[in-house]
């Protein structure tokens, strides 16, 4: 009706048409009606979509390094529905994500976390202690009476010269009684 409507007003004018058309007003009452509908639609499919932006970022929770590698799949899932919401509508949506601080502090604290060895560095035979068994382990090792791999070869040097010599043992040994607090590798 509509286009009909727009045809009939190019070809005759408006003066005309509005003279034979009396029920014009309904048809212009009706494209509003219906153009609000449109847009009100539209809003709320775009708050929903912000609103489960929202909500898989406080599903996320606090970040520890106790729970960090149980948060990386809720991490993921709330940036690609952010990916999503921003393709459909711009960064500049991310205004309205009022809770978007979170999921960038949890995506750089799983990072953080997800970053550190898998080792405690002096701990060589992973017992939970640093102490001075640990540190004749590494002695050992630097005289070749011993050979240390995977994780105790890494938690074994504690300089981060890239082998274990007798320095590494003798920092072991410092740490184990409280000389010193920190390896030089913790720094790096």
């Amino acid at each position: 009706a509509e286009s009909q409507y727009n045809a009939f007003l190019k070809k005759y004018g408006e003066e005309n048409t509005a003279a034979l058309i009396t029920n014009a007003q309904a048809l212009i009452d009706f494209r509003t009606a219906y153009d609000a509908a449109e847009a009100a639609a539209e809003d709320a499919k775009k708050q929903a979509a912000i609103d489960n932006v929202k909500s898989l970022i406080d599903a996320i929770g606090e970040v520890t390094e106790d729970n960090y590698a149980d948060k990386l799949e809720p991490i993921e899932a709330a940036e690609d529905a952010l990916d999503e919401l921003r393709s459909t509508y711009g960064n500049e949506i991310d205004s309205e994500v009022s809770n978007l601080t979170a999921l960038t502090d949890a995506r750089a604290k799983y990072d953080e976390y997800a970053a550190k060895p898998a080792v405690t560095y002096g701990d060589i035979n992973n017992d939970g202690n640093i102490n001075a068994s640990d540190a004749l382990e590494a002695l050992q090792h630097s005289v070749h009476l011993k050979t240390l791999e995977g994780d105790a070869l890494t938690a074994a040097d504690v300089t981060g010269e890239g082998d274990v010599n007798a320095t590494d043992a003798l920092n072991i040994l410092q740490y184990s009684v409280k000389l010193i607090d920190h390896f030089l590798v913790e720094e790096q």
